[in-house]
Parts: C-alpha cells; structure tokens; sequence
C-alpha cells in the first residue's frame, strides 16, 4: 500500500491491472453478459401500450442469457443458444427458441445453434434429439425397440 499512488487503483482499491484483466475477461468469457443489443434487433411498434414493449424487451434479455460456448470436447460451435440452460441440450426447446431468436439473426447465434445438430447427424440421416453438452455426445440413440423417429428440424 505505501508507496503505490492513487491513481493506480480503481475506486474501490482495486489495482488497475485486476480491473483491466475483469473487463477483458469479461468480453471473452461466456459468464459475462454483453447487454441487450438493441440495434441489432427490430423495434417494437406498440408505442400505446408500455408494458407490452418491456415484455418484448424483456423476451430479449431472457434470449441473451442463453448463449453458451462450445468446446474441444463437444465440438459445439464458438457461440450457441442453449434454451434449457443444462446439461443437455435439446432439439425441442432450441426449434422452439428459434421461432423467436430468428428476429435477433444478426445478434445471436440461432443458426449456428441449428447447425449444431445438423453437424452430428449420422451417415444413415438420424439427427438426435438431445446431446450432454459436456461431452457433445447424443443422449439417446435409436433401437429396434425405440427407433426414435421425429420430425426433421
């Protein structure tokens, strides 16, 4: 502490240099929220009603959060939408998400989120339905029993 002068830390005594290394981190790393980014994405048009244009904006920042980052292990993309926000993820919930998010092309990765399961299909066509996101392997995989048959994406 002594000897170091003012300027060197942030206001709160934090040093510079962990402040800088937070704020680079944070454009980096997917725990780290950027914002809605709002133009980028349609106005709405319902300037009557205030609430229902904080519902509009408020479906945004639930898209937002979830954004998630693929890895060597599971061979996602770089950036992807993870609608259920677990360990899985489902081809349901993202074609479900997609219908939306599509509005938000430029903004968020709802195409590569598509291209995900289009990127694991099998050579005989069947596209699973769900992958562990840890490991980018299929949750299920079809049988004589369950052969696992539903409408492409």
């Amino acid at each position: 502490m002594v000897g170091r002068r003012k300027s060197e830390r942030g206001s709160r005594g934090i040093p510079l240099k962990i402040l800088v290394m937070i704020l680079i981190g944070c454009l980096i790393l997917p725990g780290c929220r950027r914002g809605i980014p709002r133009n980028h994405l349609p106005a709405p048009i319902l300037t009557e009603d205030a609430g229902l244009i904080d519902l509009y904006w408020k479906s945004w920042e639930l898209i937002d959060r979830l954004e998630e980052r693929g890895n060597r292990h599971n061979r996602f993309p770089a950036a992807y939408l993870n609608p259920d926000n677990a360990d899985v993820i489902d081809q349901w919930s993202v074609l479900s998400t997609a219908l939306f998010a599509m509005y938000g092309y430029t903004a968020y990765p709802v195409m590569e989120t598509l291209d995900l399961f289009y990127s694991k299909q099998r050579a005989d066509g069947f596209i699973p339905r769900s992958y562990i996101v840890q490991s980018g392997e299929p949750l299920h995989l079809p049988s004589q029993a369950d052969p696992m048959i539903h409408p492409p994406l």
